[in-house]
C-alpha cells in the first residue's frame, strides 16, 4: 500500500497526471481541480489511494490531506466508487461540498456527472453521518497542513499577521515551494505577498 509519491509530473491530462519516481512513470487520477494548477517538469508530492479490482489496480492521488480525507469517506458510502467521488471532488473543494451538505443542497451535487437528485440526497443524508466536517474548516487546514505550510503560519502569526491574511498566502506559498524548501526563503516570500491586515 502507498502513502504517497514524491516526484516529477511528466505528463498531464485532464484528470490524471504521470509522476515519475524511481525510474518509473506512475499514472494517478487526480480531481481536475488538483491537475489544472499543476505544471509538467515540476516536482509535487501526492497523497496517495490505492484501489485494487479484480482486472486492474488504479491509484488516486490528492495534493492535501483533507481531499485524500474526503475522497476516502465519499468511497466508504455505498455505491459511490472512486470515480464518482473523483467527479464530486473534481467540482467542488472540500469547504464547498461540506457547505452542500450542511445546506442539503440537492441541485448543487446533482451537477455532477452520474449523480441524480435521488442519488445526491442519498449521499448527503448517509455522509453527514460519516464527516465532521469542522476537519475541513480552513482554520483547520492551516494547522493540519504539509510541515512547511504550518511553520510559515506560526511565523506569520509572530508578525502579528491574522489567520485570514494567512490563509490566503498560504495558498500562493504551497504553488511556490515544498518541504524541502528553505523556511527562510518561504518566509520572506510570505511576507512579501501577504495583504495586510
Amino acid at each position: 500500500m502507498y502513502k504517497y509519491f514524491k516526484g516529477k509530473i511528466v505528463e498531464k491530462s485532464i484528470n490524471n497526471v504521470v509522476c515519475e519516481t524511481g525510474g518509473i512513470g506512475y499514472i494517478i487520477n487526480m480531481p481536475v481541480s488538483c491537475v489544472q494548477n499543476m505544471l509538467v517538469e515540476k516536482d509535487y508530492k501526492i497523497l496517495v489511494h490505492q484501489a485494487i479490482r479484480e482486472t486492474e489496480i488504479e491509484l488516486f492521488g490528492f495534493l492535501k490531506e483533507e481531499e485524500l480525507f474526503l475522497f476516502k469517506k465519499l468511497i466508504s458510502i455505498s455505491k459511490i466508487g472512486p470515480k464518482t467521488a473523483l467527479n464530486i471532488m473534481s467540482l467542488y473543494v472540500p469547504q464547498e461540498f461540506s457547505k452542500i451538505v450542511e445546506q442539503g443542497d440537492l441541485d448543487a451535487l446533482s451537477k455532477v456527472p452520474g449523480i441524480g437528485k435521488k442519488g445526491a440526497g442519498r449521499i448527503i443524508l448517509e455522509i453527514k453521518g460519516k464527516i465532521n466536517f469542522s476537519e475541513l474548516d480552513d482554520d483547520k487546514v492551516i494547522e493540519q497542513g504539509a510541515e512547511f505550510l504550518s511553520n510559515t503560519a506560526e511565523a506569520l502569526r509572530s508578525f502579528g499577521y491574522k489567520d485570514d491574511s494567512i490563509r490566503k498566502v498560504l495558498k500562493k506559498v504551497e504553488k511556490e515551494f515544498d518541504e524541502n524548501s528553505e523556511l527562510e526563503e518561504i518566509i520572506k516570500f510570505a511576507l512579501k505577498n501577504i495583504e495586510g491586515n
